[in-house]
C-alpha cells in the first residue's frame, strides 16, 4: 500500500525521520551517552537526565521513555535511534587509498592520513 492510499504511513515516516534526526544531532553534539549493558541491552543517558533502558529482543526494540510507551513500536524513539546509529557507526567501513578502516563516525567523515 503506498503513501497516497494510507496517509498514516506518511505521518509515521515523518515522525520516525524526526526522531532519527534528533538522535543524530544528540550523538554529534555529545549529548547522548550510549552504553552497552549486555548484547541486547543499552543505557542511553541524555544530558543530565536519568538514563533510559533500550533493548532488542526477537527483533523488537523497546525503550523505557514516555515517547516509546505512547507511540512504539510503530515509531522508534530517539533513544532507540541513538543506539541504532551508534551501533552502525561502530562497524562502518570506509576506504582510504589501499586499506579499509573501521572507525566510529556519526554524521562526519573521518579520514586517516
Amino acid at each position: 500500500m503506498n503513501q497516497l492510499c494510507n496517509p498514516l504511513i506518511g505521518e509515521i515516516e515523518e515522525s520516525q525521520s524526526e526522531r532519527t534526526g534528533r538522535a543524530q544531532a544528540a550523538l554529534i553534539a555529545g549529548r547522548f551517552q550510549v552504553t552497552r549493558i549486555s548484547p541486547q541491552r543499552w543505557s542511553v543517558k541524555n544530558g543530565d537526565k536519568l538514563p533510559y533502558a533500550v533493548s532488542l529482543e526477537d527483533g523488537m526494540w523497546t525503550c523505557t521513555c514516555m515517547d516509546f510507551r505512547q507511540r512504539g513500536p510503530q515509531i522508534r524513539c530517539k533513544h532507540i535511534e541513538g543506539v541504532r546509529l551508534s551501533e552502525e557507526a561502530d562497524y562502518q567501513p570506509f576506504q582510504t587509498n589501499q586499506k579499509t578502516c573501521y572507525k566510529k563516525s556519526i554524521g562526519q567523515k573521518q579520514i586517516e592520513p
